[in-house]
């Protein structure tokens, strides 16, 4: 048990410098959101674990920009893996207190409302 809460405390760590890395390469708090996910997703996926992390699914890159640019600046910088991860309840604050149409925003850029 304790090798296997090592290890997925190396995996969130390696996501999250593979988030922060990528989100400092981008120009916008928005795209630097994207990346971040992105990025962090991409570790997980890659990790050799029994059991990997769900990566979130997003909306695609122009779209998830679009959508995060509309949102109040605290909230952008939430989107950011690693930023969320370092402000944890800052971001659950900001998250449980938006507005229904923050939150449809949110769903649409983390693809949480599904079609059909």
């Amino acid at each position: 048990m304790a090798t296997a809460l090592r290890r997925f405390s190396e995996l969130l760590q390696a996501m999250q410098t593979a988030a922060r890395e990528a989100a400092e390469a981008e120009a916008t708090p928005c795209a630097a959101a994207h990346a971040s996910l992105e990025a962090a997703s991409r570790v997980a996926l890659s990790a050799d674990l029994p059991r990997r992390p769900t990566p979130p699914r997003l909306a695609p890159r122009a779209r998830f920009i679009e959508l995060c640019e509309t949102l109040p600046e605290p909230l952008q910088r939430c989107g950011r893996f690693d930023y969320r991860r370092d402000n944890g309840e800052q971001c659950k604050g900001l998250f449980d207190g938006a507005t229904p149409e923050v939150r449809r925003k949110l769903e649409e850029m983390m693809q949480l409302t599904r079609e059909g």
